[in-house]
């Protein structure tokens, strides 16, 4: 049996006290040709070593030659680590690897691989390490890791993954090495950070993510530090909100800045998070009991906001929104059903002509409709339609009417009192007068022509000053 005395050159890491480290020889260990050598590792376990090799086919033959030897004639070695380096073929199926009982295995230092396919079985004894460093890498079966549970170090520095395989859950905290991949996507990295078993990244000063935008006159690709996706999302006892990147800011002489897109939709909250990381331009809080927007105007973590979102809540008035920054920029207001009871549309009144870019939805509240509904409401909707999208869908209370079919001339009748009735009096009296004034003419003119009082006005009982016209 060939063994060797030789140094490792080992990952530097120890995790519970137990030696996790991937197997990584030099180069100068290679056989001279292609083939596969068995070397010590570790106390009581050995390694095989596999350099040079131009096809996986003489791989695979090369390691079924050593199982074969080691099942026949070698029965005392055990084979826990492999270390495959130096091959010059594209693509490799790791499945082919799952003879072995491995703890340990490390493909590295190959120029020329590109793709890794297949599913590693699962793992005999012991925890896991995977070391696929130092290659080209560009692409890994995103199923390739499912069955290691006990995986706890998976190291895929210095390769141009785009995409990173599914980590597999694990109970035990997993360290993950990305850094040195140029175009390993921030969504990608972003939904890691998120999972519930969130891993342990090594080397972050020197982890990048990439994050590509298109403007409207041309595309930009960014790379982003790890310590700047390491945000705070909203969380409490018994809610925990989600949070991603959705825009990057470039500002000349600074690091690319991205903003946040932050959903805290049907976690039952009853206020706005206190806290939102930086950036947040746009949040969702619908479906929850939320009643008021007071955060909006006052707390400085909502001042980047553009984009807020609160349906289906208990919110009953914008009252304190008048005179906001909020106000005044944003692009997305959406309060669908919730309890709002009117619409003081003098707040609104300049929005749309500052930014003509600004949305509405108000849709399935029930306003209480009055005359000023009708007069105000109803015509100011008309007049933004353009910008409230959904004025077709904001209701009366009082009324089995869509405020937009409001008529003010039913809406505005009001019941009358005797004071309406004032311009008719006064009419009468006038020509009640008017009456008097014309018969008293008329019984003058019939007595100085006739020398006598028409017969109505003779049998009206004589009054005091009825001797000036019987002089």
């Amino acid at each position: 049996m060939l063994l060797a005395s030789l140094v490792l050159v080992l990952l530097p890491l120890s995790l519970n006290g137990i030696d996790r480290q991937c197997v990584n020889f030099p180069e100068e260990e290679c056989p001279p040709q292609d083939g596969c050598i068995i070397l010590s590792y570790v106390k009581h376990n050995d390694s095989l070593l596999c350099c040079h090799f131009k096809t996986p086919f003489l791989l695979q033959e090369a390691l079924g030659e050593k199982i074969k030897e080691i099942n026949e004639i070698k029965p005392s070695v055990n084979i826990t680590a492999l270390h495959i380096r130096n091959v010059s073929f594209y693509s490799l199926d790791v499945s082919a690897l799952n003879n072995f009982p491995l703890q340990f295995v490390s493909i590295t230092d190959n120029s020329v691989l590109r793709n890794l396919s297949g599913q590693f079985n699962r793992f005999q004894s012991g925890p896991g390490c995977l070391n696929f460093s130092t290659n080209n890498l560009d692409t890994l079966d995103v199923n390739m890791l499912k069955n290691i549970d006990k995986l706890q170090f998976l190291d895929l520095s210095q390769n141009n993954l785009k995409s990173l395989p599914h980590l597999p859950d694990t109970n035990d905290t997993l360290h993950l090495d990305i850094s040195g991949n140029k175009n390993v996507l921030c969504n990608e990295v972003k939904a890691i950070m998120m999972a519930e078993n969130k891993p342990h990244f090594e080397r972050q000063d020197n982890t990048y993510c990439s994050s590509s935008q298109t403007f409207h006159w041309f595309n930009s690709t960014e790379r982003i530090p790890l310590v700047q996706l390491e945000k705070v999302c909203p969380q409490g006892d018994d809610y925990k909100c989600t949070c991603e990147t959705v825009r990057l800011y470039i500002v000349p002489g600074k690091p690319p800045a991205y903003s946040v897109q932050v959903d805290c939709s049907g976690q039952r909250l009853t206020e706005l998070p206190e806290l939102l990381p930086n950036n947040t331009v746009h949040l969702n809080i619908s479906n929850n009991n939320v009643s008021s927007l007071t955060p909006l105007v006052s707390n400085l973590a909502y001042k980047e906001i553009r984009v807020f979102i609160a349906d289906n809540n208990y919110i009953s008035s914008i009252l304190n929104l008048e005179g906001s920054d909020f106000i005044k920029t944003f692009n997305v207001l959406s309060l669908r059903k919730n309890n709002l009871k009117t619409l003081p549309t003098y707040i609104l009144s300049n929005t749309f002509d500052r930014n003509v870019n600004s949305k509405m939805y108000l849709g399935l509240n029930k306003l209480h409709c009055d005359c000023n509904t009708a007069q105000i409401i109803k015509m100011w909707l008309f007049t933004n339609k353009k910008y409230v999208l959904d004025v077709e869908d904001v209701l009366c209370d009082n009324f089995k009417e869509r405020v937009i079919d409001l008529d003010k001339n039913l809406v505005c009748m009001t019941q009358r009192v005797w004071t309406d009735y004032i311009y008719y009096i006064i009419a009468g009296q006038v020509a009640l007068l008017l009456l008097l004034v014309s018969k008293v003419s008329y019984d003058y003119w019939v007595f100085k022509t006739t020398g006598y009082l028409p017969w109505p006005a003779s049998k009206m009982p004589k009054m005091p000053c009825d001797w000036l016209f019987e002089s």
